[in-house]
Formats: structure tokens, C-alpha cells, sequence
């Protein structure tokens, strides 16, 4: 009877629909246009689309917006993990990009610098670069420009290492520099620019005016690798380029001159406070006054440098002195700062992947960014009122099963993946049989489809639909025939008892 009713509540519908005449077609080709010059606090996002490499997008963001809607302006392509930079001499935004002519199946690859347009995001113009560049987790200094914006520097990762120089005014290629056993590219003095090298150096590549090698210089040995490596990922400022290390020790380098120069290396905790160490997937940041941001664990340790923190300190880089310290409402993974005056905005990637916006430098948490910048579904988190929520574990050697919340902990990010299968979230980790630590921690005990053993407190194991074990194969990179033979078994949704 209800469904009866719910059809012709449907229909009823469609009849006061059509009442109102025959439905309009949506014009198409309608354009907006942004700005020439944006409000000196909206973001550019990186969406990586974890599970469509070749779909990412750079988003650009108004966070003080209050819905979708206001907060999402537009979005420009930035395939296979592309490198953002941005032109304000020519009010246009640079976008390294990777292609194959067979999408995700390979075949020709191109690489290209993707020129877009600041008011419209078109994409006037590309330039063709060298199939090397780096293709990997975004980094802020994958590519770089000069100071005089003439010529955009790309990373270069075969792995033999080197920079692709490429003119920005005429638009081509220029040369390839060599930086082997040195990393990455920070662009310093006019049009020089610094590489990172193992043995705790600076490797500096000066160019001539047309873009060409002209010579190189190194510097002495300011960190040891071995005992205390920094976060390549460094807080960047005018004129300055700032390494936390896994320690908590901060190392400045001024950028202003054709030769950098490595300007103190300084503690950022007491002797009290070791156990405190710089976390992340982007550690420290700096904001338009020059203060430093560095997001902080309490219990760092060996291995721990990834992790993110719960912490962020806020630091005056002229005196070396902590000033406070923001208690984040959700752990964070990666900061980003933007905007001037009273706009000034620290955004802090938690562990949801959401984005959480605080007002700096007194900390003031301002929301939660409604824009769906990441994966639809929710990894195993606790439910609003704290109840637990079931969480599917599956894995690449076919292990579906089912786990509780564990009070306190959370499948941190990257080490587990979720997954949307239908109205269901799967978690998929990274290393199976043999899972890491985080994703074992939420295991109670496998069911193999090998044995067809299962946990003898968790409910029957079920065979899955052959359409779902397709889409759950696709995620996770292995056939669909494969994971038929295996008919994956999968606990029903109940929590699973240890």
C-alpha cells in the first residue's frame, strides 16, 4: 500500500509538472567569468580524485562562503597529479600536466604546461615539455617560477634527475639542466634556482637570459639526512624559503639573491617538549606577515614524520618564539594559509580530507568546507553521537571483512582508501596480507577465501552480487574475473565483535 502510494505521489507530481507546461531545455554555452584580480583570500584546491588520476582538477575556492554554491567558483584540469603555478605579471595560472592516449590503459605519453586563462579558466595555449616530469604526491616545489616570471622550472624524476626550463614570454621549451643526486626546485635571486641534495647541500643552477645553463654552485652542508632529514615541503615567502625537520629544528634560507644563503637553524621546541615533532603531508606554512605555521605531534617519534597533528604552532619567524598554540578540532594532515588583513585564513586538511578553515593568528575556527573536494564516502569514523559505525575492510588479495569502530583511532589516510560501492563504504588497505600497523589495528580477524574460515563471533559470510564484486575489482586495480574465481565472502553489515 505504501509503495502505492508513493507512485502516485509521483505521478501526481509529474502531472502538476507538466500542468505548468512542457519542460524548457537548459541553454547551454553559458559562461561566467571571475575576476581580474580575486579577493586576495580565495584558495586554489588540489583535487587529486584518488581513484580517477586523470579527472584531477584544481579548484578555486571562496572559504568564507557559507554553502556549495558560494564556495565553489570554478575548476580548471590537472591531469595525472599536475603542479599549480600562477602568473600575476600575466594573470594566468600554469598547470603541468601528464596524458596517455589511451587514458588509464597508457600508451603515448605527453607532457604539457596548460595555460589558463585568470578571468575565464580557459585554456588559451599549451606547451609541450619532455615526458619526465615528476608524477607524484603534490608538492609546492615540483615546479617553480622566477622571480621575474620569465621562465617556468619543472621537476624532472626518470629517475635520473633534472629541471626542464621552459619560457613563459615566447612560450616554448628551452633546455634540460642536470641536478643529479639533488631534488625538487625553489627559485631564488632573479633567475636562478636551488635543488635539495642528499649529502645536505644546495645544488644552485644560475641561467642566463635566454634560459640556459650558465653555471653552478654549491653549498657547504647545513643538515645530515641521516640523523635529522627535513620536510622537502617547505613554508615559502617572498623572499624566503623555511625546512621544518623531523626533530622540530627550523632552517631559514633567503631566497633574495642569485646565491642563497642558509640563515640560522633554530629549535622549535624546548628541551621540555621534544616528544613534539613537525607532522604531515605539508607541515609549515607561512601566511602574508611572515608568521610560520608548523602542525605539531604529540608523540612523534621514528617513522611518525606523516602522520599529521593536533596541533598548530603559531611562530614569529623574526624572534624564533612560539606566540600560540591552535588546538585543531579535527586531526590535521596538511596546512595551507591565504589572505591579507583581517581575510588572513589557515586551512587545515584533516583527516577526513575535508577542509577545515580557522582565522589567524588567534586561531578562531571559522567551518568546515561544505565544497566536496574529496572522495564521497566517509572512512570508519564515529557517528555524530558517538555510536560506533560499521567499517568493511577489503584489500587487493580479496579479504573482505568486517570491523568495529575502535573508540579513539581512526584508519588514517593514505594507508587505507575508502570505496563507494553503491550505498556502501569500503576501506581498502594499501598492504595485504601483510597490513600495516594503522590498517591491522582495525582488524579483528581476516576471512580468507582460500579456507572459507570466518571469525567465529562475526555473522555468516555472504557471496557478493557479480556486479559488486566488478566495481569493488575496478577500485582496487585487479579483474573482475580474478575476484569472481575467488568469490570474495563479506560479513553483513553488523558489527563484528572481537
Amino acid at each position: 500500500m505504501k509503495r502505492g502510494a508513493g507512485w502516485l505521489l509521483m505521478l501526481l507530481a509529474s502531472a502538476v509538472s507538466l500542468a505548468d507546461g512542457p519542460l524548457k531545455p537548459e541553454p547551454l554555452n553559458q559562461h561566467t567569468t571571475l575576476p581580474e584580480t580575486w579577493p586576495d583570500h580565495w584558495l586554489r584546491v588540489h583535487d587529486l580524485t584518488w581513484f580517477k588520476f586523470l579527472e584531477g582538477r584544481m579548484l578555486v575556492i571562496d572559504p568564507l562562503a557559507t554553502d556549495v554554491a558560494g564556495q565553489f567558483k570554478g575548476s580548471m584540469s590537472s591531469s595525472l597529479n599536475g603542479a599549480y603555478e600562477r602568473s600575476l605579471k600575466r594573470n594566468e595560472h600554469y598547470i603541468t600536466e601528464t596524458f596517455w592516449s589511451r587514458g588509464n590503459r597508457g600508451g603515448e605519453r605527453t607532457d604539457t604546461v596548460t595555460i589558463y586563462d585568470r578571468s575565464t579558466l580557459k585554456y588559451p595555449d599549451e606547451i609541450i615539455i619532455p615526458t619526465k616530469r615528476l608524477s607524484g604526491m603534490p608538492k609546492n616545489i615540483s615546479t617553480a617560477i622566477t622571480p621575474d616570471e620569465q621562465f617556468l622550472l619543472v621537476y624532472n624524476f626518470t629517475p635520473a634527475q633534472s629541471v626542464s626550463v621552459v619560457d613563459l614570454e615566447s612560450r616554448r621549451y628551452v633546455t634540460e639542466v642536470d641536478i643529479g643526486g639533488c631534488g625538487f626546485v625553489i627559485a631564488t635571486g632573479q633567475r636562478s634556482f636551488f635543488s635539495l641534495c642528499s649529502n645536505g647541500t644546495l645544488r644552485v643552477v644560475h641561467l642566463d637570459d635566454t634560459g640556459r645553463w650558465s653555471r653552478t654552485q654549491s653549498s657547504p652542508q647545513f643538515f645530515d639526512a641521516d640523523e635529522d632529514p627535513l620536510f622537502e615541503r617547505a613554508a615559502l615567502s617572498p623572499g624566503k624559503a623555511v625546512f621544518p625537520t623531523f626533530q622540530g629544528r627550523i632552517v631559514e634560507i633567503d631566497t633574495r639573491e642569485e646565491l642563497p644563503r642558509i640563515m640560522k637553524l633554530w629549535w622549535l621546541t624546548t628541551a621540555q617538549e621534544r616528544s613534539w615533532r613537525p607532522a604531515g603531508a605539508r607541515p609549515a606554512v607561512a601566511d602574508a606577515s611572515g608568521l610560520l605555521y608548523v602542525l605539531m605531534q604529540p608523540d612523534g617519534a621514528e617513522g611518525t614524520h606523516k602522520n599529521g597533528g593536533s596541533e598548530v604552532w603559531v611562530v614569529d619567524q623574526k624572534t624564533s618564539k612560539r606566540l600560540s598554540r591552535i588546538v585543531l578540532k579535527s586531526w590535521g594532515i596538511a596546512l595551507g594559509a591565504t589572505g591579507k588583513g583581517e581575510n588572513r585564513l589557515l586551512v587545515v586538511t584533516n583527516g577526513d580530507l575535508d577542509l577545515d578553515i580557522y582565522r589567524i593568528p588567534e586561531g578562531a575556527f571559522v567551518h568546515t568546507l561544505a565544497v566536496a573536494a574529496k572522495r564521497r564516502c566517509s572512512p570508519c569514523r564515529p557517528t555524530e553521537n558517538g555510536e560506533p559505525r560499521t567499517c568493511r575492510i577489503s584489500s587487493n588479495t580479496a579479504v573482505v571483512l568486517s570491523s568495529p569502530w575502535v573508540k579513539n583511532s581512526v584508519v588514517p589516510w593514505p594507508e587505507a582508501r575508502p570505496v563507494e560501492v553503491g550505498s556502501v563504504c569500503w576501506v581498502v588497505c594499501s598492504r595485504v596480507p601483510q597490513l600495516s600497523p594503522s590498517c591491522r589495528s582495525h582488524v579483528p580477524r581476516a576471512v580468507s577465501p582460500k579456507s572459507r574460515r570466518r571469525p567465529r563471533t562475526c555473522p555468516t559470510p555472504v557471496t557478493l552480487r557479480a556486479a559488486t564484486i566488478g566495481a569493488i575489482a575496478r577500485s582496487m586495480d585487479f579483474s573482475a574475473a580474478a575476484a569472481a574465481a575467488l568469490q570474495i565472502p563479506v560479513l553483513r553489515g553488523r558489527r563484528c565483535h572481537r
